[in-house]
């Protein structure tokens, strides 16, 4: 089983969403998965509580960070599903030094970043849409700084004109988790580095 290590630290990772607001929490799953979303609100309400049923794209009942997890047939599938989706472009990418230890592929549009791509502690790492070298090198820092919950899994940085939502997926046996969180990359990737396995807990994807 994988889990947060206490709210009070969840709290503190979006403090900057939540300047004198409450997390409040909606929960839902099925047999072989599940899925927390945590939202702002003006004060703490009960899980799934209906007022937390409307949700705003900002500020006030909108949807901060997400966890869930997903258990698959098997190892394959479930490794499989930890980077469906993902590919490069076909043109070549120009080299880019993020860090003194990292460095990127990046694919830019009239002259402007869109892409970057580049494998960091065992984890593939994507920035895409909205984003800049300074981004890519706050999401390099925090992932140098950061134990994260398993050795390998994947990174996906989706920039926008209003911040950023980050999503991290890793794989633990044959469930895949996954973390989202906004606004700040930094954020999600410390949320993710507070998640552990349970030793002897039943698994939250188990039916």
């Amino acid at each position: 089983a994988t889990g947060p290590l206490g709210s009070r630290k969840a709290a503190r990772i979006h403090a900057l969403v939540l300047p004198g607001n409450k997390l409040s929490v909606s929960a839902g799953g099925a047999r072989n998965q599940y899925r927390v979303q945590l939202i702002a609100t003006a004060k703490a309400y009960p899980v799934n509580s209906p007022r937390l049923s409307h949700h705003s794209e900002f500020g006030l009942n909108s949807n901060v960070g997400t966890f869930s997890g997903r258990r698959y047939a098997s190892l394959v599938k479930a490794q499989t599903a930890l980077h469906d989706g993902i590919q490069a472009p076909m043109v070549p990418p120009q080299q880019t030094v993020v860090t003194p230890q990292v460095a990127a592929k990046q694919w830019s549009k009239q002259g402007k970043p869109v892409l970057f791509q580049w494998h960091q502690k065992g984890w593939f790492v994507e920035l895409n849409t909205i984003v800049t070298v300074k981004l890519a090198r706050q999401v390099a820092q925090a992932l140098a700084r950061t134990r994260l919950p398993a050795a390998h899994g994947v990174i996906i940085v989706d920039g926008g004109t209003d911040g950023t939502v980050t999503t991290l997926t890793w794989r633990i046996g044959a469930t895949d988790y996954s973390i989202s969180g906004r606004p700040d990359a930094a954020d999600a990737v410390a949320m993710a580095g507070s998640m552990r396995p349970v030793s002897g807990a039943k698994s939250p994807a188990s039916p």
